[in-house]
């Protein structure tokens, strides 16, 4: 391990570690429901991956595109001259 590696996301195998987050609810509360939310996460993680996002980049990306909408106004409504 060197300091350069503090910046990495850590991975357990080949996966994000907060992917493996429900597991643990798994082991406190056996069911298929919470088995299939685990593989339900871990596929939505390992899509993430596939495309280069982390969590907090897809969820940014979510904001920008969905929330804020197609236009994005360089002057505020209130500093506009009438």
């Amino acid at each position: 391990m060197h300091w350069r590696d503090s910046a990495r996301i850590p991975k357990v195998l080949i996966l994000d570690y907060r992917a493996l987050s429900p597991f643990l609810i798994l082991i406190i509360y056996p069911s298929w429901v919470i088995f299939g939310l685990c593989i339900l996460v871990i596929i939505f993680f390992a899509v993430l991956e596939q495309f280069g996002f982390t969590l907090s980049v897809f969820i940014r990306f979510v904001l920008y595109r969905v929330i804020a909408g197609k236009h994005k106004f360089v002057i505020p409504w209130w500093m506009k001259k009438r």
